[in-house]
């Protein structure tokens, strides 16, 4: 290839790069956080205290051309885009654990979607928010203040099918187990720990089949734990020390093909009467 040639393919390749560089900026500065969602932020950030996080990089709303999450990396936002419409990204995952927020949550978290909600080890206080979302896969509110009992609507039973993790533990909840968990036909982990949560465990819990880690520990449940709980073939962990649990292990449970499957806070494994708990072995 002559010298000549190859200095017009090259000139010509820089031109197809030059423009698909404009083309895909232009593209990117027309993309905003579908309105909605960008409200949602802004309020969400004015009720926890936003400037005194300790994490907030560019949660700014001052101009919002300049300060955009589709194209800027917010702390502990990231964003999807939509297929239909290329001028509008949503909100996909909130991460903000052990960020000093401190205040209370919306009433109604309307995010279609959303798919995890990560604020552990925060301030919140105040009551639940009930989720309006399809696609929410975990949700992560521990260690936090939460009073009241758990939304019977928090997950709509046709809106809880990707939930795989929950994690309310370490609360000041009150009220019964509600009957929404058991409908989470995908939920893998469910901590309830560290509460003041009362009532009894229905047999509906056979419907959690995928379930593997169950924590119940430090609340008011009572009544007998009922038999289904024993035949999840993936329950792995099971912790409902410091209850008011009664009953009798199944003969026939093997309970050393489980990696951890504490009752009782057992000092032998076999010997289940202890810390609050009437068990039979």
């Amino acid at each position: 290839m002559s010298a000549v040639r190859f200095i017009l393919l090259l000139g010509f390749l820089l031109v197809i790069v030059r423009y698909s560089y404009q083309r895909r900026s232009t593209l990117q500065n027309n993309i905003f956080l579908e309105e909605s969602e960008f409200l949602f932020l802004k309020e969400f950030y004015r009720n926890t205290n936003g400037p005194y996080w300790n994490r907030n990089h560019n949660w700014d709303f001052s101009n919002r051309s300049h300060s955009n999450p589709c194209i800027q990396l917010w702390e502990g936002i990231f964003v999807s885009y939509s297929k239909k419409n290329f001028s509008t990204c949503h909100i996909a995952t909130i991460t903000l654990p052990n960020n000093n927020l401190t205040g209370t949550l919306p009433e109604i978290i309307s995010l279609p979607l959303l798919i995890y909600f990560f604020v552990s080890n925060n301030r919140f206080f105040g009551r639940l928010p009930t989720f309006n979302t399809t696609l929410l896969a975990a949700l992560d509110l521990q260690g936090n203040s939460f009073s009241g009992s758990i939304p019977m609507d928090m997950i709509a039973k046709d809106q809880g099918r990707a939930i795989s993790e929950l994690h309310l533990n370490n609360n000041l909840l009150t009220g019964s187990f509600p009957d929404w968990i058991y409908s989470l036909s995908s939920l893998n982990s469910l901590h309830l720990q560290d509460n003041h949560l009362t009532g009894t465990l229905s047999s509906k819990i056979m419907n959690l089949r995928t379930l593997r880690h169950l924590f119940l520990g430090n609340n008011r449940f009572y009544g007998l734990i009922h038999q289904d709980v024993f035949k999840l073939q993936m329950l792995k962990t099971f912790n409902a020390d410091n209850n008011f649990f009664s009953g009798t292990l199944p003969k026939s449970f093997n309970i050393t093909s489980r990696s951890v499957f504490d009752l009782v806070s057992l000092e032998i494994i076999l010997k289940v009467l202890y810390q609050m708990n009437i068990l039979d072995g």
